[in-house]
């Protein structure tokens, strides 16, 4: 059995539902230990932008 079990450098996901302070992604290879669908918090920054609370997410692409 192959000791990697876990992508170190990650994947995308595709944003599929956005409200006020939720926004929720699907992935296609979550792995073992998460699910294809999660939800994570928004929060305002003192600039005005909108930022996702969870350490695991580094970065995104716009539009």
């Amino acid at each position: 059995m192959n000791g990697n079990l876990f992508n170190r450098y990650g994947h995308v996901a595709i944003i599929s539902k956005v409200t006020n302070n939720k926004v929720e992604i699907i992935q296609q290879n979550p792995g073992p230990f998460s699910p294809s669908r999660e939800a994570f918090d928004l929060s305002r920054t003192k600039e005005g932008k909108w930022k996702i609370d969870n350490e695991r997410i580094l970065g995104w692409l716009r539009k």
